[in-house]
């Protein structure tokens, strides 16, 4: 299965969330240890190495991609089945798969003409890997990889390790900067290294801590965001 090369988008994603992480190791990480020990660090470190390992997870799992049919064999109506019926597009394309259950409902298959095969339920085509993945979230250019069935897990655990590390920086940097100004009277205003990394790691656990908390209630709804997505325009019509 060909991947496609690493975008710069990625490699961004390291600069942004790595440069941030080596500052607090060159600037704050000693004065930490001598204030609160070193096993404050230690902790931020294991948070950090998790947070690593359920990135590279998300990036080399297989997300769920369903293989191109590369032999298709064309479709008449001969070829359904008892309580399967055929819908087109007006222009004639082949779209829609009805099968009856036994209840009395349909199934419906949609037909990706791309892939060239009966996309199973749950199942969409990603533009970007140009492959079906099963239940299809979305594709991550900042990951290189689509997030589907097979990694969707670790892809929320790796978003929500972000969220627990910037808090924990944050409170660290925080109590750091009080405890040392209750001390020796210099305010964070006058340590411009640990405002900036203070900001950072504020802003950063906002914006992953929403994050996470969007894909969880999506993990426990039993949902999808392309799911939610056609769900919120069908309503829109």
């Amino acid at each position: 299965m060909v991947r496609k090369k690493t975008p710069p988008l990625t490699v961004m994603a390291v600069v942004l969330l790595g440069w941030p992480v080596a500052l607090y190791f060159v600037k704050i990480a000693e004065r930490v240890n001598r204030m609160f020990g070193v096993w404050v660090t230690v902790l931020l470190i294991v948070i950090l190495l998790l947070t690593v390992i359920f990135a590279c997870l998300s990036i080399f799992i297989d997300p769920g991609r369903v293989a191109k049919n590369t032999a298709p064999r064309l479709l008449v109506e001969d070829d359904l089945k008892d309580g399967e019926e055929l819908e087109y597009d007006k222009n004639g394309r082949l779209v829609l798969k009805k099968i009856l259950k036994e209840d009395g409902s349909f199934e419906c298959r949609k037909y990706c003409h791309t892939c060239q095969l009966w996309r199973p339920p749950r199942c969409s085509h990603c533009s970007f890997c140009d492959q079906c993945v099963l239940e299809f979230d979305h594709h991550c250019p900042w990951l290189s990889n689509c997030v589907g069935k097979g990694n969707y897990v670790w892809f929320v655990a790796f978003v929500t390790g972000l969220a627990v590390l910037c808090f924990a920086g944050s409170v660290v940097i925080g109590l750091l900067n009080l405890f040392e100004y209750m001390k020796d009277g210099v305010p964070l205003e006058r340590k411009p290294w640990d405002s900036l990394i203070l900001f950072l790691a504020v802003f950063f656990f906002l914006t992953f801590s929403l994050f996470s908390g969007f894909h969880l209630s999506l993990m426990f709804s039993g949902k999808t965001t392309a799911e939610l997505v056609k769900q919120r325009n069908k309503s829109m019509v």
